[in-house]
């Protein structure tokens, strides 16, 4: 008993220290985590993404505001809390493990252009953020695979081992075999 009350003396006395220290250190922690959330971020760029974002598939939140006619979506990130006078540039995507064909431009332009989405990036490709695209709850690759408007890319090896990525090839397959099956888009023999 005598330590505990050594303890409670010494504490008492140094009551102002260990506010301060218990303070300092708070500050410290959340400093710490708002470099790793970046909240206040606006990606623009697909190399201003932290890598631990592609790592970990952070979702991540925008508007569509330009398709290009080669099906890139470019996108107004919207960062977790935005602030005045932040950039205006665009953040290209690009819908990952599909070839866009035919009609999916106009597609893209007529029923995800001005919409607001939700994307979980992938990886780096060709200066673009290759990302799974959703909209509206609904997995915007599946959809143009699965009206023939886009075909399945071969599979990224060196993501064999990301259960999101995955789960989402293997329903970009399903649907590219409906499409097929029911002769779709580009699977139309008429076309």
């Amino acid at each position: 008993m005598a330590v505990i009350d050594d303890l409670a003396v010494v504490m008492e006395e140094n009551k102002r220290g260990i506010q301060y220290g218990l303070y300092s250190t708070a500050l410290f922690g959340l400093a710490i985590a708002l470099r790793s959330v970046r909240p206040f971020k606006k990606f623009t760029t697909p190399q201003s993404l932290p890598s631990s974002f592609l790592k970990k598939h952070i979702t991540l939140y925008g508007q569509v505001i330009e398709v290009e006619p080669n099906g890139l979506l470019k996108v107004n990130h919207f960062p977790i809390w935005p602030l005045p006078g932040q950039s205006s540039s665009l953040l290209p995507i690009q819908i990952d493990s599909i070839q866009t064909v035919g009609l999916s431009t106009a597609w893209l332009s007529t029923v995800v252009k001005g919409s607001k989405i939700k994307f979980q990036p992938i990886m780096v490709q060709d200066n673009a953020l290759s990302c799974i695209v959703i909209r509206e709850g609904k997995n915007i690759g599946t959809q143009l695979v699965s009206i023939g408007f886009a075909s399945v890319k071969p599979i990224h090896t060196s993501l064999d081992n990301s259960k999101l990525y995955l789960r989402y090839y293997k329903e970009l397959l399903a649907a590219e075999d409906k499409a097929e099956k029911k002769k779709l888009g580009m699977w139309n023999d008429k076309l």
